[in-house]
């Protein structure tokens, strides 16, 4: 394939962009600021620039601009320094995709009927990191911007997607922007006519950093989107990297969880997770669970740390954290966060509560940590977790109790309902203790009944026995459990 000159000269900005380490020394506000104009953007109504025949390539992609249009964004402060950091792209051009391994090659094809994607497109968005910018004022044709109306809705309605609930995309590009690292990021936002609205990211953070995304408005009235395509720039045909490179910036070491919760499923949590910084970092994602509203976050000197969170309605999990300066790497960290919300996930008439692992701030991909666990819950209702119980004390209609997990744990969660307990012992075995809901069994039985699906009435025994099964099988090769 012969290349001209501009061609030439992004693929040389792609492979150089990355070098461009250094970090602006921006505070947490001057951030935050970014990430709202991010968020919602405006175009610069003093330049654009008109390219042709510019082809844009990244891992497994490329972006084809015939003729057209890089309308730019209004740039963000960063360090006192303006740095753009995007556009929208109106004109002629293509999208493609290809997958490099089968595996992600079936995923597409189960989404749209083909291994490889190669589509026309007229309009798409553009995020990319400073180098870019540079590049294009040096080979592009500088215009005055005629923005039109159609120009402004056509950019209004793909960007929506990203940029609901300050999702993870933006909030990403920020990070890249403000600390570059390894490969240059980039996203591309654009509406492929019948396939729908898609967005590659290449995101050097992630671990996994290919993605592609996909949102049909025909099938969904809801905003809502599916991850086609998510994988490592290293995976290969072998699948050796096939869970991609750990690049954690923070280890996770302790937890102290203070929770209550409700008779009707109401928590009030504190928690405080001891860490260890292991990169230089600024801007970091915690998981917790969506719906659960943070109320502060503090660091160990009660100093308060900005944060992003969605509504309380909101379906996103990721709370963003920005420190005030960069912390570097080889010393503690401290972090606490005070939240409350709902955690009831069913009711038969009864309370039901099992939040999953990500009731308290997760971070990273199934870190061990240990966990201390007081949890006050009522009286009238049973409550286990996954870690060992200390002590157990009762104060009116509610009840204290206290668990510690000592051997690093990738997760921790605990389960409250009105259940009945029933003990079981055998030669050979532990003591096992079943916890039962009778109503909670009986509904789901009704339920699963009604898809001509059968469930058995002696659950408690069945289930008794596969663990008495499985703790003589483990006495018998590994010693007593």
């Amino acid at each position: 394939m012969k290349l001209g000159p501009l061609t030439r000269l992004f693929g040389l900005l792609l492979s150089i962009a990355g070098l461009a380490t250094t970090a602006f020394a921006a505070g947490s506000a001057q951030l935050r600021d970014a990430l709202d104009r991010m968020n919602s953007p405006a175009f610069d109504t003093t330049v654009a620039y008109a390219v042709s025949n510019l082809t844009l390539e990244h891992k497994d992609f490329g972006l084809t601009l015939d003729s057209g249009t890089v309308y730019l964004f209004e740039p963000i402060d960063l360090d006192s320094q303006p740095v753009v950091y995007g556009g929208y792209f109106e004109g002629r051009g293509r999208f493609r995709f290809t997958p490099a391994v089968p595996m992600e090659k079936d995923q597409l094809q189960r989404s749209f009927n083909t291994d490889s994607l190669d589509v026309p497109l007229t309009g798409a968005e553009l995020i990319f990191e400073q180098s870019e910018y540079e590049q294009i004022v040096t080979a592009g044709t500088k215009i005055k911007p005629e923005i039109q109306a159609r120009t402004r809705q056509a950019f209004e309605q793909v960007h929506r997607l990203i940029s609901e609930g300050h999702g993870g995309y933006l909030f990403s590009a920020l990070k890249a922007i403000a600390q570059p690292a390894g490969q240059p990021f980039l996203l591309l936002n654009t509406e492929l006519g019948a396939i729908g609205q898609v967005v590659y990211e290449f995101n050097p953070y992630a671990r996994e950093e290919v993605s592609l995304l996909h949102y049909d408005w025909r099938i969904s009235a809801e905003r809502g989107a599916t991850i086609v395509c998510s994988y490592s720039q290293y995976l290969d045909p072998s699948y050796t990297n096939i869970n991609g490179m750990d690049k954690s910036q923070l280890a996770p070491k302790h937890y102290t969880i203070s929770a209550s919760v409700d008779s009707k499923g109401i928590m009030q949590a504190d928690a405080t997770v001891q860490l260890e910084i292991a990169k230089p970092v600024q801007l970091v994602t915690f998981d917790l669970r969506s719906g659960l509203v943070v109320d502060s976050v503090l660091d160990s000197t009660g100093a308060h740390i900005s944060f992003i969170r969605g509504s309380a309605d909101s379906t996103f999990s990721a709370l963003h954290l920005i420190f005030d300066h960069r912390y570097e790497d080889n010393r503690p960290l401290s972090l606490r966060f005070v939240y409350h919300g709902n955690v009831a996930d069913k009711s038969v008439n009864e309370l039901y509560v099992q939040p999953g692992n990500n009731w308290y701030p997760v971070y990273g991909y199934h870190i061990p940590t240990t966990f201390d666990l007081t949890l006050t819950t009522p009286n009238s209702c049973d409550i286990v977790a996954s870690a060992k119980r200390l002590d157990s004390e009762k104060s009116g209609d509610k009840r204290v109790t206290r668990w510690r997990q000592t051997r690093p744990s990738a997760g921790m969660t605990f389960s409250l309902s009105r259940r009945d307990t029933y003990d079981f012992r055998e030669e050979a075995a532990p003591l096992v203790h079943i916890h039962y809901s009778r109503a909670m069994h009986n509904a789901l039985a009704d339920a699963l009944s009604r898809q001509l699906l059968l469930v058995d009435s002696n659950v408690v025994e069945q289930t008794a026995s596969d663990i008495l099964n499985s703790a003589r099988v483990c006495n018998y090769y590994f010693g007593p459990c």
